[in-house]
């Protein structure tokens, strides 16, 4: 009986550490970085550049001085390709986005940008292609939705506190020795 409960914390213990599917601890795959790179596009004037990537389901735009590099904040922005026209919000600094799924499906898109900040004002063209694989590998969310690992540690959880609880009981269940007598 004094046996079956560090056995069963031990048990309780090495479940996370029991192998499960998803990771094969081999060589590692091969990546393929043209294909995982979001279809972007860039343009550079007098005043701004700005770099159009398009990826989860809309544009990020990185928008920035020509002659300093440094992030332009608090511009206003304007996108417009085709029937799609409307104003970028801004992110963090010097990073604006556009929710759309206006460039999902491969093709070219031709833009204007047109960008006022407090001391200048610009307008960019830039064309966007969106090629075939890309457009698959563009997802409108990127969010997992993994529950192994969860369901994992909740079973180890469980199964340790039923064999706390087990032993309690167990602990609690014994009789008293005989009277006069220490076991």
């Amino acid at each position: 009986m004094k046996r079956i409960a560090p056995f069963l914390i031990s048990i309780a213990l090495a479940l996370p550490a029991w192998a499960h599917e998803g990771e094969d601890h081999g060589a590692p795959a091969p990546t393929a970085a043209a294909t995982e790179v979001a279809p972007r596009a860039a343009t550079v004037t007098e005043t701004f550049g700005v770099l159009v990537a398009a990826r989860h389901g809309g544009l990020t735009l990185y928008l920035d001085r020509a002659e300093t590099n440094e992030p332009v904040t608090g511009a206003r922005i304007e996108v417009e390709s085709g029937a799609l026209k409307t104003d970028a919000q801004p992110v963090e600094p010097g990073v604006y986005r556009v929710d759309t799924e206006h460039f999902a499906l491969p093709g070219k898109y031709p833009m204007t940008i047109a960008v006022e900040a407090e001391d200048a004002a610009d307008l960019m063209s830039v064309t966007l292609e969106v090629p075939a694989q890309a457009a698959a590998a563009l997802p409108s969310s990127t969010r997992p939705t993994s529950w192994d690992r969860a369901a994992l540690w909740g079973a180890s959880g469980a199964l340790l506190f039923a064999g706390v609880g087990l032993v309690a009981v167990r602990r609690r269940s014994r009789k008293p020795g005989i009277e006069g007598t220490t076991p």
